[in-house]
């Protein structure tokens, strides 16, 4: 929840990357409000039991495939529709494409979600998104088939 909350603070302190309020605020803010309260919580769970517990807890490893399934399917429906989650890119999409960044460790394939794979490939490609990766160390981006 701190992490949105200092999203917010830069992006009011700056000016970018969040709409003044009115209709598009509410949007930012409900999908930055669903990466708070559903996809961050429920993708750290699913790294947890599948990534660095994998075998510890059969129903763990089940209940949080299927919830983070479920999310990547809440996106992927959202972005079938526009470009970003909301109206614009926003501090919503910043908020949540880590956590999509993440897919392999979810065991999740972005070709079952072509919509959320084309946002995932979109967002990789800004320059910002490059040069934040190779904080602390030279990482690649994920880049699914």
């Amino acid at each position: 929840m701190e992490s949105g909350a200092i999203l917010m603070y830069l992006a009011h302190k700056t000016g970018k990357l969040m709409s003044s309020i009115g209709p598009s605020y509410w949007r930012e803010m409900e999908w930055l409000m669903l990466q708070m309260g559903g996809v961050g919580p429920m993708l750290g769970q699913t790294h947890h039991f599948l990534k660095f517990n994998k075998g510890k807890s059969e129903y763990a490893e089940k209940r949080y495939s299927e919830e983070t399934a479920r999310l990547y399917g809440v996106l992927d429906t959202q972005l079938s529709k526009q470009p970003f989650l909301a109206d614009e890119y926003s501090i919503a999409d910043i908020a949540t494409w880590p956590w999509i960044s993440r897919y392999e460790w979810q065991e999740m394939e972005l070709s079952d979600f072509p919509h959320l794979k084309d946002w995932y490939l979109r967002i990789a490609q800004r320059p910002a998104v490059q040069k934040g990766y190779s904080v602390p160390q030279q990482l690649d981006v994920p880049i699914p088939n």
